[in-house]
């Protein structure tokens, strides 16, 4: 195994693959071959998911390679990544939850009307109409119409 290519490298693995000083050689099977792996009982593709993570930094199923970096006595590297990845879902989340929002007090259909905010017609482009009215979206499934839509307030007024 290369561990020269092994960026991050944790330190219980790097005690386990031989790669510090002062600790004891790791164990070996009669073929000069690491045991750890089999003795901790993990399947040789996950261990080799760990070791192509700390390479490359690419992540195949973030939960399994958690756990096995669990049993192996963890990784800041791998800590690092699930707390990024863990940002960028709460900021999408947020942006999506913004954009409901923003839906919910500007609807371009009937459909999304949820607060009632609107009155929504469906016209030719041509319609005559005041500057109350304004043009939101074309009908799905339809030639020449278009969703007009008045606030109500505006309505109710006229």
């Amino acid at each position: 195994m290369d561990t020269d290519s092994l960026r991050n490298c944790p330190p219980v693995l790097a005690r386990f693959l031989g790669m510090v000083d002062g600790f004891a050689n790791p164990d070996v099977d009669e073929f000069d071959r690491l045991t750890f792996v089999d003795n901790y009982q993990i399947p040789r593709a996950r261990f080799v998911e760990c070791i192509t993570f700390l390479q490359s930094g690419h992540v195949r199923c973030l939960s399994e390679l958690m756990e096995t970096f669990n049993t192996l006595g963890g990784c800041a590297a791998l800590d690092e990544f699930y707390e990024n990845k863990l940002l960028e879902a709460a900021q999408k989340l947020s942006v999506n939850q913004s954009m409901r929002l923003l839906r919910l007090d500007n609807p371009l259909s009937p459909s999304e009307n949820k607060l009632g905010l609107f009155r929504f017609e469906a016209h030719g482009h041509s319609w005559p109409h005041d500057d109350t009215w304004e043009v939101v979206g074309v009908l799905p499934q339809s030639t020449g119409l278009f969703w007009w839509r008045q606030k109500k307030s505006n309505y109710l007024q006229s």
